[in-house]
């Protein structure tokens, strides 16, 4: 009898937490229209998703209301709807404050004021990932952090000629580095709006 009323508060709950995860992924898929969202669809969603394909069968978005028969497949899906609720990039709200929170370290860390539109721009478009790859995350953001504080330093020597030696500060390295991104990133950077 204990174990038949636990199955019930089981299902009980299931369904209220299905009805709220499915909503929120319909919310995703709508924001994922809309400028600077572009990307949500491949963080907390994307992994709901799987989850919802290893439960339900390929193809399928939603949780949805009919759960499962036994009690520890109950229990799985219960565990997988929250953790996609209580991800960080499951609604509006807090990819906002992701953004915002990355734009508050960036400005500590590597000297860039920028708003968390910008960084959602940046990270969005996939700007970061080359220059990672080229130069290292952390080598990558100090050159956008001496980029953003020199903007008029930097307009002047990319006009006035493109082989000529930028010196921005006295890391050597970092200048380099800093002059091969602006040369290499030259259309992006406009893009997220730097006037070169």
């Amino acid at each position: 009898m204990s174990r038949y009323k636990k199955k019930a508060e089981l299902l009980k709950e299931y369904k209220r937490i299905a009805a709220t995860a499915d909503k929120r992924l319909q919310r995703l898929e709508k924001l994922s229209t809309q400028e600077h969202f572009k990307t949500v669809k491949k963080w907390a969603y994307a992994r709901a998703v799987k989850d919802i394909e290893r439960f339900r069968g390929k193809g399928k978005k939603r949780f949805g209301q009919n759960p499962p028969d036994n009690v520890k497949s109950i229990r799985a899906r219960i565990k997988a709807m929250k953790t996609f609720l209580n991800a960080p990039t499951s609604s509006k709200t807090r990819i906002i404050k992701v953004y915002e929170k990355r734009a508050q370290t960036y400005k500590e860390r590597y000297g860039i004021d920028a708003d968390w539109e910008t960084m959602a721009i940046f990270f969005e478009r996939k700007y970061h990932t080359q220059m990672f790859i080229d130069f290292g995350s952390k080598t990558a953001m100090k050159a956008i952090g001496v980029i953003s504080q020199n903007e008029k330093a930097i307009k002047k020597a990319v006009k006035k000629a493109q082989e000529e030696e930028l010196v921005l500060a006295d890391d050597k390295v970092l200048n380099k580095r800093v002059w091969e991104a602006v040369s290499k990133y030259k259309d992006e950077l406009k893009e997220i709006g730097f006037d070169i």
